[in-house]
């Protein structure tokens, strides 16, 4: 009988043992798994191709009287927000210009000639990249002010301050000189420039190593205008 009870709890025992064995076993089965468990990549967009990019690109305006010069140079403009109105068919427009051999085009707002004193406007766009924002001060006057700074005053606050190379472009024309200096704008100065509203006050000077000059009404209103049309392009 004792021997009997003691067989009894012995084998009582083993399958104990062998059932925390068995429990412990899948406990580190289950974990394993857990731990190697395939993870999900997450999708990721495919990458934009050159031809995704001049579709985006030729989407937003639309190109009117393109001509080419033969030099692999084509001129165009561009209509921005084009509008069913027959008295102003674009929103605004852009003076346009494509180099086929540099791989590059421009888009300049205002009248693309350099005529008294202001600031021109153009987009620097190179293929497949994104679009650069150019300014170009530029004077004429009757001796040489060597131009070494220009600021933008608006609504009584300067938002824009840029030295500029003193080197810059000098030429001399029979009724007096003209200087011109171009520099890239930030994305902080760009920031700045959308300030500038259809009815803001604003006051350009430009500094030189022999004083400054304030622009006038008429050349502070197109520089705003420029200003304004470039950032929407």
């Amino acid at each position: 009988m004792h021997a009997r009870y003691h067989a009894a709890r012995t084998l009582c025992a083993a399958l104990t043992s062998a059932a925390i064995l068995a429990l412990t076993a899948c406990s580190r089965e289950a974990s394993t798994e857990a731990a190697v468990a395939p993870v999900t990549p997450t999708p990721t967009a495919p990458t934009p191709t050159a031809g995704d990019w001049k579709t985006a690109l030729e989407s937003s305006y639309v190109r009117l009287n393109a001509k080419e010069d033969g030099d692999g140079v084509e001129s165009f403009m561009a209509c921005f927000e084009p509008t069913s109105d027959q008295k102003k068919k674009c929103g605004f427009v852009a003076f346009g210009k494509r180099d086929a051999f540099r791989k590059l085009r421009f888009f300049e707002t205002g009248i693309p000639m350099m005529i008294g004193s202001g600031i021109a406007t153009y987009v620097s766009l190179k293929d497949n990249e994104a679009p650069v924002l150019f300014l170009r001060p530029f004077i004429f006057r009757n001796s040489w002010l060597f131009m070494n700074k220009v600021a933008i005053m608006v609504n009584g606050d300067v938002i824009l301050e840029q030295e500029l190379n003193v080197e810059g472009d000098h030429e001399i024309f029979p009724g007096g000189v003209q200087e011109h200096n171009d520099f890239i704008a930030t994305a902080d100065q760009i920031q700045a420039l959308r300030k500038i509203k259809p009815d803001s006050r604003i006051i350009v000077r430009v500094t030189g190593k022999k004083g400054y000059i304030t622009l006038n009404n008429s050349e502070t209103s197109d520089v705003k205008n420029r200003v304004i049309e470039v950032l929407r392009v």
